[in-house]
């Protein structure tokens, strides 16, 4: 799901408090190129901040790089764990980190911020899914009502 706080001054970090979003609403996938407008849905272009939960789903089991290429900060959590620190004001910045996976469905958020001038969001991994090359994660891999689809074993209970 994608929740999306507006009207949020003067940041110069992520925020660290996530309560009562300004909207809330499904996404297939977390793709937002640089642009000085306003984002395609989205009703203001600066002083916003978006949140990003779900599921993502990993074919073959191995070493994956991730990444966040964000204007202004941004963050990826995968399995509860911190692997993208893209946090800041900053241009168009693209951030990577490895995370070994399992096959399967894993918790992922992504958090993003936005303060003025340009904005743009975007998701990339590589590994044995991408035979190796980086790519946008595609809305095929993401799930993001929350659930896993019944069909699939659920992710591991977190500690």
């Amino acid at each position: 799901k994608e929740e999306v706080w507006y009207k949020k001054y003067g940041m110069g970090k992520l925020p660290t408090s996530w309560s009562s979003p300004s909207e809330t609403r499904a996404a297939a996938k977390i793709d937002f190129r640089s642009t000085g407008g306003t984002w395609s849905g989205f009703t203001e272009r600066d002083n916003f901040a978006v949140r990003w939960t779900g599921y993502v789903k990993i074919d073959a089991g191995g070493q994956y790089d991730w990444c966040t290429n964000s204007d202004d900060g941004s963050k990826l959590i995968v399995d509860d764990a911190l692997i993208v620190n893209n946090d800041g004001l900053h241009g168009m910045r693209l951030i990577c980190s490895d995370l070994g996976v399992t096959a399967g469905y894993h918790k992922m958020e992504a958090q993003f911020f936005e303060r003025g001038g340009g904005a743009g969001m975007e998701l990339f991994y590589s590994g044995a899914d991408t035979i190796y090359m980086r790519k946008k994660l595609a809305a095929s891999q993401f799930f993001f009502d929350g659930k896993v689809p019944a069909t699939t074993t659920p992710p591991p209970p977190t500690a």
